[in-house]
């Protein structure tokens, strides 16, 4: 199920970075280089906060927002309303869908994880992978979760401490 809505997102955000530009940089939308809907394949330096429909590459900053994002993001706030893959490095991400690694201190994939997620608090409606921190939770999970709290919502047991599975 979860390869499915990967595959979906990703053929959503391929027709959406047709035209894309190498350099972005952004105080706030819409005072930045590139406009808002317009994709960056390149570098993207988000003084603020700097938002594209889609962003591959690097992308620093404060602030980071995409509809889709494929690359290295190192933002204290990283924000991809439908497809993260690559890594994302903050103290908040969130993403619709997340394939990669995720580091920070709240990890939030709305739909689907594929890969691990490292923070205080992660969290995925749909994960196959890993999940560490103190505080995690997926809704369905085909992997492992390590941690001070785990909670696999259609698991046989649900909440174990310190190690909690499902394959």
């Amino acid at each position: 199920m979860w390869r499915l809505s990967i595959l979906v997102f990703a053929t959503a955000c391929a027709a959406r970075s047709a035209e894309s530009l190498p350099l972005q940089v952004s105080l706030w939308p819409p005072v930045q280089v590139v406009c808002a809907d317009t994709s960056v394949a390149g570098l993207r330096l988000n003084l603020l906060y700097g938002d594209n429909v889609v962003m591959q590459g690097l992308d620093l900053g404060v602030v980071s927002g995409s509809d889709c994002c494929d690359g290295i993001q190192i933002n204290a706030v990283n924000w991809v309303r439908d497809l993260a893959m690559g890594v994302q490095v903050g103290l908040a991400n969130t993403m619709g869908a997340a394939e990669g690694l995720t580091i920070g201190g709240m990890n939030t994939a709305r739909t689907t994880l594929t890969g691990v997620q490292i923070g205080i608090l992660n969290y995925a409606e749909e994960a196959a992978g890993l999940q560490i921190g103190l505080l995690n939770s997926a809704d369905t999970m085909v992997g492992l979760q390590i941690g001070l709290v785990n909670i696999i919502h259609d698991a046989r047991v649900p909440a174990l401490p310190i190690l909690n599975w499902q394959f």
